[in-house]
């Protein structure tokens, strides 16, 4: 028995004996090992993955729009290749020449046929006037709404706020008014018995117009005041800037362009800033007429002189040949898309343009003596190249198209017996749409004609681009919505003897496929 517990003795201290072993083991690190608790990192039992490099490029650096290459005598001229847009389904061409725009019975013969469709799968709203009234009606026909009564807006006086949203006009007592699509009516300046109100233009922000106040002076040859309103204010507050005419808008609304009073001067007295630089006198003679170009900056309440009429430099006119500036006054002025310079004209024999910082005298870009009445301008080709709206003679219903390429070489849209009324740009500027009293034409830049809709009159653009609206000439006066390439068409039935229309806003998806037609008022 004795031995029997002694061997149980015995196991058990040699249990024991194993057990405090295999202790001390686990509490004992291998060489090399991590300790738990310690920074050591573990390795991972992968490669660690590379840093990755980007594989894209630099953005490049947006340099700010730069002017009309043709703007300095040092510049390169243009035109530049681009691409036009194609035409009844052909790819698009690049040009770097011209020529004139044909549209003659035979050219117009050629031109592919439109095929009329039906309604516009989006709404967009129209404003139109109609026995001197105004209008809007979507463009499917429906929700037509009057919006003024009495008759007395003439459909060639409406001016449309760049906002779409008001005009602006001439009233039948020679005030300046606005009218909204709400039918809320304001007289912006009454003038007086003296008084006429001639040039009012919205600035682009839409929110003030300049206007020209034209007395009865006796000592100026084109005169008057330059006057300025805020149309959107509670309380009108018409107020003079400057002794001048023919006021121009910067691109930001925030300086004025405008031509002094012209009067009778001695050329020996004679001392014109060009560009900031006084130049030599002319010699003695008899009295020229004289103005100058200038620009008023609203925010600092003052002006200063860009040119004048006097010393201006020759030009090379239609005819190829070089032609000296005759004694003239200054008239209209247009600013470039870029706010850095401003063409301007005698709206007789010449158009030019020049740099507003100064340094630089005038550039003269094209004109024929006594024959080259500049009437407006635009910007194409995303203000790369100036759109000029002439006529030969003084007279509106002779006005042509032309493109002024670099100084010196312009190009006509229009034949020399052509008739460009009412020209539109489409937004972006690669296309121009206009009535030569026949038919709406859209031409592309080279001259060449992108759509034709035959006894269509005064075009307008939807906002995006995409269609174009017109009037259907003669006793039908309906509404017709175009595809640029008028090739598609529908028509407003129901609306009849409209006299103008304009697009306001929305439709500019327009896709116009077959369908029921459009709907009554």
């Amino acid at each position: 028995m004795t031995s029997v517990r002694g061997l149980y003795i015995g196991f058990v201290v040699l249990l024991l004996a194993v057990l405090l072993v295999g202790c001390a083991d686990e509490q004992t690190p291998a060489v090399g090992g991590p300790v738990v608790g310690s920074t050591q990192t573990v390795a991972p039992p992968f490669p660690a993955i590379a840093a990755a490099t980007p594989t894209f490029a630099p953005v490049a650096t947006v340099t700010e729009f730069q002017p009309i290459p043709a703007l300095l005598p040092t510049s390169t001229p243009l035109p530049l290749p681009y691409t036009v847009p194609a035409a009844q389904g052909q790819p698009g061409s690049t040009f770097t020449t011209s020529k004139t725009l044909n549209t003659s019975t035979a050219t117009k013969a050629a031109a592919k046929p439109l095929t009329t469709q039906s309604v516009a799968t989006s709404l967009g709203l129209l404003a139109y006037i109609q026995g001197g009234d105004l209008w809007t009606v979507s463009t499917d026909g429906t929700s037509r709404h009057q919006v003024s009564s009495g008759g007395y807006l003439a459909a060639d006086k409406v001016l449309w706020s760049p906002n779409r949203d008001r005009i602006g006009y001439i009233g039948p007592t020679g005030s300046l008014e606005t009218l909204d699509l709400a039918g809320k009516h304001a007289v912006l300046f009454a003038g007086g018995a003296s008084q006429s109100i001639l040039d009012p233009i919205w600035s682009p922000s839409g929110r003030y117009l300049a206007f020209t106040v034209h007395t009865n002076e006796t000592t100026a040859i084109a005169g008057g005041e330059v006057w300025l309103v805020d149309a959107l204010a509670a309380n009108f507050k018409p107020r003079k800037v400057v002794d001048g005419f023919a006021p121009a808008w910067s691109p930001d609304s925030a300086i004025l362009a405008y031509a002094t009073r012209s009067q009778l001067r001695d050329p020996s007295t004679l001392t014109t800033p060009i560009a900031g630089k006084p130049t030599t006198p002319l010699p003695p003679s008899a009295p020229i007429p004289y103005n100058e170009l200038a620009i008023y900056d609203l925010a600092a309440n003052s002006s200063h002189t860009l040119t004048g009429s006097a010393n201006l430099p020759p030009y090379l006119g239609l005819d190829s040949q070089p032609h000296t500036v005759e004694p003239t006054t200054l008239r209209a002025a247009w600013w470039s898309p870029n706010g850095k310079s401003v063409a301007f004209s005698d709206r007789q024999s010449f158009v030019a343009i020049i740099n507003t910082s100064g340094g630089q005298p005038p550039v003269m870009w094209t004109g024929q003596p006594g024959a080259f009445a500049a009437n407006k301008l635009y910007w194409l080709n995303q203000g790369q190249q100036p759109l000029i709206i002439w006529n030969s003679g003084g007279a509106d219903d002779n006005a042509q198209l032309g493109i002024v390429l670099s100084p010196g070489k312009f190009t006509r849209l229009t034949g020399g017996t052509g008739r460009a009324d009412c020209p539109a740009l489409l937004p972006g500027g690669s296309l121009v749409a206009y009535s030569d009293n026949q038919s709406t034409l859209v031409v592309r830049p080279d001259g060449s004609i992108y759509g034709l809709y035959s006894g269509g009159s005064c075009p307008s653009w939807s906002p995006d681009g995409k269609a174009l609206v017109t009037v259907k000439r003669g006793s039908d006066g309906s509404i017709v919505i175009l595809s640029p390439n008028a090739a598609k068409a529908v028509t407003l039935q129901t609306i009849k003897g409209v006299d103008s229309v304009y697009w306001l806003k929305g439709g500019g998806d327009i896709v116009l496929q077959g369908g029921a037609g459009p709907k009554g008022p």
